[in-house]
């Protein structure tokens, strides 16, 4: 195979019947939106009924102003209105209203909607909708820097576009961060305590976080390398590898940290398994045959640390080249602590930059990637 680019990657219709005592009523689900509007505006009392008649007004006005933004969203997702039928749903709908009305923000109220969105098109994964519906219930005590440190903090450790270039890379996290830098990030030491106290994140209080360029390097290995010195007989063996599994000697490129070095165009060793060809008629999925080239390629790689720490240092001025990247890695250097987002932290922070680029892909949680 020649190639050498991959890709990584009871109403109305009711029907009665009674037995006995317990009378079932068996509803036609065939739910359309005024009826669904009708469902939610049924639920407001429920979720309010402890409020005062003083602030029963305000959050009612609220929570209308939430639900216009709900309907709009799930208006859009096949069969949404028929979950206004499941009683889990309609638990999710309450708390949603709740928190809707103890905030007067529209960005709150839109990561609402796209919360309960969220958990429509993953009903049946429990562990998702357990997550969901905490941060349903706290998105209203968290402080708008708070979440924006989350957000970008979630999407630097998880969001890598899957490009051979890491200046192409780079560009599109620039792009994407300059919508997620809404406005300033946190510098008071304790929003990582509040975050703690809300459990979307665990704070390690004996840990340090890595510097960004550090971090960044322990988790795409691939892009931040030495690689393979050009014309050397390391490259010799590596073309062997190569071409014994009929991939081209080409789909080694230069290393844009390291001139005179190539390195394959893969983000880690991971990657590899989900890795493909990308040919004029679509991807080709990687072969057991081609996997075994690839990681042999990698095994060969120089690891001089003079040279890495060469990479390294051409690495941090290309990312400060970035407006947006450049402010992020100030801000995340001067994080205190070491922490984990869990998944109550993931679902709001890519709620959040969902809300902001409603072009990103969906959210893949710790447990998928670990399963």
């Amino acid at each position: 195979m020649n190639n050498d680019k991959l890709t990584q990657k009871a109403g109305d219709n009711a029907q009665q019947m009674q037995a006995g005592t317990i009378v079932v009523n068996n509803y036609n689900t065939g739910i359309t939106e005024k009826r669904a509007r009708e469902i939610a505006d049924e639920q407001i009392k429920h979720a309010l009924e402890m409020y005062s008649k003083e602030a029963y007004e305000k959050g009612v006005e609220r929570v209308f102003k939430f639900l216009d933004r709900l309907i709009a969203k799930i208006s859009r997702i096949e069969n949404a209105f028929q979950s206004f039928a499941e009683p889990s749903f309609l638990k999710y709908l309450r708390d949603a209203q709740e928190s809707a009305a103890s905030t007067d923000q529209e960005e709150d109220h839109d990561i609402l909607a796209e919360l309960l969105a969220c958990h429509i098109k993953n009903k049946n994964d429990r562990k998702q909708s357990s997550a969901i519906h905490q941060a349903i219930k706290i998105i209203s005590e968290i402080d708008n820097d708070a979440l924006c440190g989350l957000t970008v903090a979630h999407m630097f450790i998880n969001f890598m576009p899957g490009k051979d270039s890491c200046q192409e890379g780079l560009t599109i996290m620039n792009n994407l961060f300059s919508k997620l830098l809404y406005q300033d990030l946190p510098t008071d030491y304790y929003w990582l305590d509040r975050l703690d106290i809300l459990r979307a994140v665990r704070i390690m209080p004996k840990g340090y976080t890595k510097k960004g360029v550090y971090e960044y390097y322990s988790l795409h290995t691939g892009y931040i390398c030495v690689g393979i010195k050009e014309n050397s007989e390391i490259h010799k063996k590596a073309i062997d590898f190569l071409e014994s599994a009929k991939i081209s000697r080409f789909l080694l490129q230069p290393n844009e940290f390291l001139e005179g070095y190539l390195r394959l165009p893969l983000n880690d060793e991971k990657s590899i398994n989900e890795g493909a060809f990308a040919t004029e008629t679509g991807n080709i999925p990687f072969s057991n045959e081609h996997k075994q080239a690839l990681k042999d390629v990698l095994s060969i790689y120089a690891h001089d640390p003079h040279l890495q720490t060469q990479v390294q240092e051409n690495f941090i001025r290309k990312w400060d080249s970035f407006e947006s990247l450049h402010k992020f890695r100030l801000w995340w250097d001067t994080i205190p602590h070491a922490f984990e987002i869990t998944s109550v932290g993931s679902i709001l922070a890519h709620t959040n930059a969902k809300r902001c680029d409603p072009d990103l892909p969906v959210l893949i949680t710790n447990w998928e990637k670990q399963s």
